[in-house]
């Protein structure tokens, strides 16, 4: 085992949880927020029973198939890393600022999401009621 003591495990462990919590809510909100409403539950729905099912996979791969675990949490705990340090620049939820009427975060939240898309954003074609 790679392991080389039973606090290394239990920081790895911690570590991976603390990563997945975030990286799937955040993941998970602006997922639901940016899709029609419509589909919002079908596919929600979809989405947590997915995010749920890795970790009964892995562990019936991992107990029947392979005893090869290292690359796997390597590899995942890379990804989360990765997810987790990069989610502090992210825009704030567009729909939380329209809520709070926040109307300039907004614009800019948008615009910014907006440019990562490599689109502009007609300003005049949306009515925000400023200072309302």
């Amino acid at each position: 085992m790679f392991a080389p003591n039973i606090y290394f495990l239990a920081a790895i462990m911690f570590l991976w949880g603390f990563f997945n919590s975030i990286r799937t809510n955040v993941n998970f909100l602006y997922m639901i927020e940016l899709m029609p409403s419509s589909k919002q539950n079908m596919i929600g729905t979809f989405w947590n029973c997915f995010e749920g099912s890795i970790n009964l996979f892995a562990t019936y791969w991992f107990m029947r198939v392979s005893t090869h675990w290292f690359g796997f949490v390597s590899i995942g705990l890379a990804f989360q890393i990765f997810a987790c340090s990069t989610i502090w620049f992210l825009p704030e939820s567009p729909i939380y600022l329209l809520k709070r009427q926040r109307y300039d975060e907004l614009k800019e939240a948008l615009s910014t999401i907006a440019s990562w898309n490599e689109t502009e954003l007609d300003w005049d074609a949306y009515d925000f009621a400023e200072g309302a």
